[in-house]
């Protein structure tokens, strides 16, 4: 699978993580984010909502 042909990144996940590196460099690659509503990722997206 090519990696730019991808629009969309989910990461579900039980287990939150305190810094969500596959949640980071999708973000970087400019790819939307669907993630689960734990640990660093929330803090991640949040934050991401506020700079965009």
């Amino acid at each position: 699978m090519n990696k730019s042909s991808i629009s969309l990144v989910v990461f579900p996940s039980l287990i939150g993580e305190a810094f969500g590196r596959i949640v980071i460099e999708a973000m970087a690659a400019g790819k939307s984010v669907i993630a689960s509503k734990i640990g660093g990722y929330l803090i991640l997206l949040n934050t991401a909502k506020m700079v965009s």
